[in-house]
C-alpha cells in the first residue's frame, strides 16, 4: 500500500504490481483472512491506488473477481466505516471499466451493499458521495435482463448474482400474515423454508444404544484420550479426517473449516467436476 501511495513513481509501480501478479495476491490475502479488518483495509486501499488511471489493472481486478470480493467484505463488515468507504471508492473506480462492468456490478447486487453503507450511522462523507455517484451510473435494466445475465454468470460458476435475485424473489413472495389477535392483515417477516435442511424421514435407533451416550457411539472408551481430544477438538477432527478420510472427505472438510460458502474458488474439487458435467 505504501509503495503505490504517494511515491513519485506511483504510475510505474502500479503497472509493475499488476504485471507481477500483485492483484491476484492481494485478493488471495483477502480470501485467506476474511476477518482481519486491518489487512482488508490495506488490500482495498492498495486496489484503489493500483487501479487509479490504469485501465489494464482495472480490467484485471474485474476479471479476477475483485467486484465479488469487495461486496463480500461490505456484507461481512457492515460496521467498519473505513472499510465501507474504501470499498465504495474502489467500486466507483471499477465503474470506469466500461458498460459491461456496470451491468455486472448491478447484477451482483451492488445496490444492496452500497445503500446500507450510505445509510449507516457512522457512514463517512466520502462513502455517501462515492456511493451515490456509483448508483447514479448504474444502468436501468429490466428485471428480466438482470435475471438473464445472472443465470449466464451462474452457468459459468459465479452464482452470487443469481442467489441475490432468488432471495429477493422469495422475500417478495412471502405470505401475508395476520396478527394473532385478529387485527388488520399486515406483511410480516416469516422465515423462508430451507429445503436443504427439510426433514423427509426420521430414523430412530434402539433406545439402549442411545442411552449409552455419544462417547460410546464414537468408540471413545478411554477418558484420557477423550480429554486429550477436548484440549483442541478441531485439531482432533482434522487428524481423524486426514488419517482415515478419502481425498473427497479431506476436500469437504477443509471447505467446511476454511472455505467461504458458494465461493467458486473454495469449492471442493469433486463439486466443481459435478457442476461442469
Amino acid at each position: 500500500r505504501n509503495l503505490n501511495g504517494a511515491s513519485p513513481d506511483k504510475a510505474a509501480i502500479c503497472t509493475k504490481m499488476g504485471d507481477l501478479g500483485g492483484i491476484a495476491r492481494l485478493l488471495a490475502a483477502a480470501d485467506a483472512f476474511p476477518g482481519e479488518l486491518t489487512l482488508l483495509q490495506h488490500v482495498v486501499e492498495t486496489l484503489v491506488n493500483v487501479m487509479n488511471d490504469n485501465r489494464v489493472n482495472t480490467a484485471t481486478v474485474v476479471a479476477q473477481g475483485g467486484m465479488e470480493r469487495l461486496l463480500e467484505m461490505m456484507e461481512r463488515h457492515p460496521d467498519a466505516s473505513e472499510l465501507q468507504q474504501s470499498a465504495c471508492m474502489t467500486l466507483w473506480n471499477l465503474t470506469f471499466a466500461g458498460p459491461a462492468a456496470l451491468t455486472r456490478l448491478k447484477t451482483l447486487g451492488v445496490e444492496e451493499c452500497v445503500r446500507p453503507a450510505m445509510a449507516a450511522v457512522n457512514a463517512t462523507t466520502k462513502t455517501k458521495q462515492r456511493g451515490q455517484q456509483l448508483l447514479d451510473k448504474l444502468p436501468a435494466e429490466s428485471a428480466f435482463e438482470r435475471e438473464k445475465l445472472a443465470r449466464e454468470m451462474a452457468d459459468k460458476g459465479d452464482s452470487r448474482a443469481y442467489m441475490h435475485i432468488l432471495i429477493s424473489q422469495a422475500q417478495e413472495q412471502r405470505p401475508v400474515g395476520r396478527r394473532w389477535w385478529g387485527g388488520k392483515p399486515e406483511r410480516v417477516v416469516l422465515p423462508l423454508p430451507e429445503p436443504k435442511f427439510a426433514a423427509t424421514m426420521l430414523t430412530i435407533g434402539e433406545s439402549e444404544i442411545a442411552a449409552r451416550g455419544l462417547q460410546a457411539a464414537l468408540g471413545l472408551d478411554d477418558d484420557a484420550v477423550l480429554a486429550g481430544f477436548m484440549l483442541d477438538p478441531i485439531a482432533a477432527i482434522q487428524v481423524e479426517v486426514l488419517r482415515h478420510g478419502s481425498e473427497n472427505d479431506c476436500d469437504n472438510f477443509y471447505y467446511i473449516l476454511r472455505g467461504v460458502s458458494q465461493k467458486t474458488m473454495d469449492l471442493p474439487a469433486q463439486v466443481k467436476r459435478d457442476m461442469a458435467s
